[in-house]
């Protein structure tokens, strides 16, 4: 029989609360709502549940599990959108709700994903409680193809050992994603500052500066168990954009961080990684394709990398797609 820890609370004050965001997630939300539901847990737990104004009938099944778990669902309605405010942040307005419950532990899962494993939140607490050392908790998960209804591995499937858990740090940060936020269970006040931090240096809260930063307090840990599923729709942000969008993101992101830690040699391999790919889809005779290179040259610490970043934004642009697999086997492979 499995034991598990057992916790002093303050009465009606719950240890874990659930941090969900939903729009136009109605297909999916009883999947989600079940997950939580589903756990067992020797510690009170509650759901805030933030609607931004869905459009489609969200609004309705949250009211219903509100009904029939009120000591669970604590929902926000909006009536207008708050993501598309200007300075608003979404998350920011969650983890103010969740300050006010006094629960220790925030674990993220979005309206369109959903756990699978009654004992989840029981196995990650246990593990934090007994690992303070440790910024954060995740676990494996699988993936959905939702139109296909088609099962695929998580990725970075292959950094994990039989009957071991993951370290992450930031070697295995810059290796694979094996985080998501329908996994990671981590403390309020370390998550409520590292999301503050993100949002007044980058204006954004995204998970790719939001893990990078809970790395600097501490290693994460992925159980080696598969307890959720994240589930891929036609509704996400990535949908539908280019290989060249994609590339400039990675790009973007990687300097900003690097911009706040200069002395990260992983940073700086990664901003060559990208910048090194996108000056195939430069042209010379472009002002600021130029200035790009200029700025990306910087980041070439010997001739050979030099040499390599003229070689490519030199090419025309017709004949990149072609040249690109050949320049790939002399471009940076981390």
């Amino acid at each position: 029989m499995t034991t598990h820890m057992t916790y002093n609370l303050e009465q009606n004050k719950p240890l874990v609360a659930i941090h969900c965001m939903v729009y136009n997630h109605a297909p999916y939300l009883r999947d989600c709502f079940e997950g939580f539901v589903m756990q067992q847990t020797n510690f009170p737990f509650v759901a805030i549940v933030h609607d931004d104004a869905s459009t489609d009938n969200s609004a309705d099944i949250i009211r219903e599990y509100e009904t029939r778990y009120p000591h669970i669902f604590k929902p926000i309605y909006q009536t207008e959108n708050q993501h598309s405010k200007s300075g608003v942040s979404v998350v920011r307005l969650i983890n103010e709700a969740i300050q006010k419950t006094g629960a220790k532990y925030i674990a993220m899962c979005e309206g369109d994903d959903y756990w699978t494993d009654p004992q989840k939140l029981q196995r990650q607490i246990d593990f934090l409680e007994t690992h303070p050392e440790y910024s954060f908790c995740c676990h494996r998960f699988n993936i959905l193809k939702d139109k296909e209804q088609l099962f695929i591995h998580e990725y970075g499937y292959k950094l994990y050992v039989p009957e071991q858990d993951l370290i992450i740090d930031e070697e295995v940060y810059f290796k694979a994603w094996v985080t998501q936020w329908l996994t990671t269970v981590v403390r309020t006040d370390l998550f409520v500052e590292v999301c503050n931090l993100t949002k007044n240096t980058f204006n954004r809260c995204l998970d790719v500066y939001i893990y990078f930063l809970l790395l600097q307090h501490g290693n994460g840990i992925s159980l080696n168990q598969s307890m959720g599923i994240y589930r891929w729709t036609n509704q996400g942000a990535s949908i539908g954009r280019t290989d060249f969008q994609h590339l400039t993101d990675g790009y973007t992101l990687n300097r900003n961080l690097f911009n706040i830690f200069p002395d990260k040699l992983q940073l700086r391999n990664r901003i060559k990684y990208y910048g090194m790919r996108l000056l195939g889809y430069c042209h010379i005779f472009r002002k600021k394709d130029r200035a790009f290179y200029k700025e990306h040259r910087q980041f070439c610490d010997n001739l050979k990398e030099r040499s390599m970043a003229l070689l490519i934004f030199m090419t025309p642009s017709f004949l990149w797609g072609r040249m690109r697999r050949i320049y790939s086997s002399f471009i940076f492979k981390n």
